[in-house]
């Protein structure tokens, strides 16, 4: 079970729940709003529950299309946005 790292982000480790994180989830454009990135996030909760975790976080960034209000739509709430020009990362997570 992943444990956010206090010393790299300090803001998002505090309850230190079981975590699991979500690494990389892409849609090709040709299918995005047809409901697949939807199915693949419930399955991947299903599993998430059954092993026992307790809470799920990922990143993103907010130059990638509709991510944040697709991550807000499962749950997600932002807990932490970098003010990094390049990058410009969005830390989210949701209890299970």
């Amino acid at each position: 079970m992943m444990r956010i790292r206090k010393e790299i982000f300090p803001m998002l480790s505090q309850d230190q729940l079981p975590t699991a994180e979500i690494v990389k989830c892409y849609i090709d454009s040709n299918y995005r709003r047809l409901g697949i990135g939807t199915i693949l996030f419930n399955q991947a909760l299903r599993f998430c529950n059954d092993v026992g975790y307790e809470k799920v976080y990922l990143h993103t960034h907010l130059f990638l299309p509709g991510a944040i209000p697709f991550w807000k739509a499962k749950g997600f709430e932002e807990r932490l946005a970098e003010d990094n020009p390049v990058w410009n990362t969005v830390h989210m997570d949701r209890k299970m």
